[in-house]
């Protein structure tokens, strides 16, 4: 089920799934001490009451919330839809965290199925990576993948060393971090700052220019080595034609391609460039 959706969306190797990096970040030691309209933040909440109602006909259910904010005790309604299964949640638990977006509904504040966390869940993890969803899978479900990837190279004991992407001298002339490491700060930082996740990142927009050079340059290669099929010859005449159609006088740079290409031309091989 996953595999086609991933495969469709050009996700075809884990590292195409870690690069999918979180599009936002929910930081536990920032929480809001007053509604903001229209803008989604971190709020803690004491429960008041709580129903729950089930419209069969629509296959509809609703949990309906009463709380109050901690710290002014602003009273709030939460309603989540389609969730029966948080009514364990709200039967064992009396305060709770939610990430969500507030709008002004009969004089009341609320918020519609936001993402809701346990004080303990704060605890254990400061920091929580929110995802674009790709297709039908979740923010969640990707986080429970990535995840499993990083379960699995602790599993196997596997280091940097086995997995690196780029040689030792550039990692050691930028100063990179090794890849593992980056992409578990990217995932899952242990504290949210925002300038470190960026820094982490950009050893990963090195490494796609630093492929697509190598790409370019196994391309180069492979053409260098391609026999021409036709030969010219470029005597002074020629050389003088061409530039008699020329209106401008040419830079030392653009002189310099000229001859280049002109010398290729001559050249047993293809010629394969790129002018701007």
């Amino acid at each position: 089920k996953f595999l086609a959706i991933f495969q469709k969306y050009n996700i075809v190797t884990v590292q195409d799934l870690l690069v999918h990096f979180p599009v936002y970040y929910i930081d536990f030691n920032n929480v809001s001490a007053e509604i903001q309209l229209d803008a989604k933040r971190l709020y803690h909440v004491e429960i008041i009451n709580w129903s729950i109602s089930r419209i069969f006909r629509k296959r509809l259910s609703v949990i309906k919330v009463q709380a109050r904010l901690k710290g002014n005790g602003q009273k709030v309604t939460i309603v989540f839809f389609n969730k029966p299964y948080l009514s364990d949640f709200f039967k064992n638990h009396k305060t709770a965290l939610i990430f969500g977006l507030f709008q002004m509904k009969d004089s009341t504040c609320q918020a519609n199925t936001p993402a809701l966390y346990s004080e303990e869940d704060c605890q254990k993890k400061p920091v929580e990576p929110v995802y674009t969803r790709i297709n039908t899978i979740t923010s969640g479900k990707i986080k429970q993948l990535v995840n499993n990837v990083f379960s699995q190279l602790d599993g196997n004991h596997s280091s940097d060393a086995h997995t690196e992407t780029l040689p030792e001298q550039i990692i050691a002339q930028y100063g990179f971090p090794g890849v593992v490491d980056a992409f578990r700060g990217i995932h899952f930082p242990s504290s949210y700052n925002p300038l470190k996740i960026e820094s982490l990142k950009q050893r990963f927009i090195y490494e796609e220019f630093f492929f697509f050079q190598l790409e370019l340059q196994f391309i180069r290669n492979h053409f260098n080595q391609v026999p021409r099929h036709r030969h010219y010859t470029i005597n002074d005449r020629v050389k003088d034609e061409i530039g008699s159609r020329i209106p401008f006088a040419l830079t030392e740079d653009q002189q310099k391609a000229c001859d280049d290409i002109m010398n290729d031309l001559q050249g047993p091989f293809t010629m394969q460039r790129m002018i701007q």
